[in-house]
């Protein structure tokens, strides 16, 4: 198998404290209230949209084989519906990053998944947007929304490696997660005309063209 270099994982996981208590706090409260599975017709119907897909773009993932990635998802029934709400959304979510110990999973959309614009970056930046005058509520936020999905925000490496394969958001841009910077800020920006950090926003910030892309990891089965 064709190694794809995934991130390490003390690499991507350098997120904010304050988002990343709120992720948790968020998934443990839906872990409670929610069952999160898809019916067989579901799974089916997702897997076979998925095999298009992959099928469809060998690029994103030379040297993988589609039957080893189905045996993956296959053992992980819980992880099919978290796929169900990126493709849902619009995020076209396929493989494109693997080696020996498993792949990832992540919106591989053209533009930023049309279903998840108008958001800001976490529930804090959202109620300071809801109080200002003259602005429009946002629809939410991505911490929150990728949390209850049970994903996790694309890092700023994965970025980087998806936008090295297919070149993306030439319009659009979306909320990445990206090392600490060591000086107590937010460690998210976003994405424009496929420039990486190009233009910092303020995280309260939420337009019709702007929003967020997710990932999933699995091992080999």
């Amino acid at each position: 198998m064709v190694k794809n270099h995934l991130v390490p994982e003390t690499e991507v996981v350098g997120v904010n404290p304050v988002g990343e208590e709120q992720r948790l706090k968020v998934e443990e409260t839906l872990e409670s209230e929610e069952k999160r599975e898809l019916s067989p017709e579901q799974q089916e119907a997702l897997l076979s949209t998925m095999q298009s897909r992959f099928e469809a773009h060998p690029e994103r993932h030379e040297g993988v084989e589609w039957h080893k990635v189905r045996a993956s998802l296959d053992a992980n029934p819980e992880k099919l519906w978290s796929l169900q709400q990126l493709e849902e959304t619009g995020g076209e979510p396929d493989v494109f990053m693997a080696d020996e110990e498993g792949f990832v999973i992540g919106d591989c959309s053209a533009e930023s998944p049309i279903g998840r614009r108008n958001v800001t970056f976490d529930r804090r930046c959202e109620e300071i947007l809801n109080k200002m005058e003259n602005e429009e509520p946002a629809k939410g936020n991505a911490v929150d929304l990728t949390a209850k999905w049970g994903a996790e925000l694309m890092s700023e490496e994965q970025y980087n490696y998806l936008q090295g394969l297919n070149p993306i958001d030439l319009k659009t841009w979306n909320w990445l997660r990206t090392k600490p910077d060591g000086n107590g800020a937010y460690n998210f920006h976003r994405l424009y005309n496929d420039k990486v950090g190009q233009s910092r926003t303020a995280l309260w910030t939420q337009m019709d063209n702007g929003g967020f892309r997710c990932v999933l990891r699995f091992s080999w089965a």
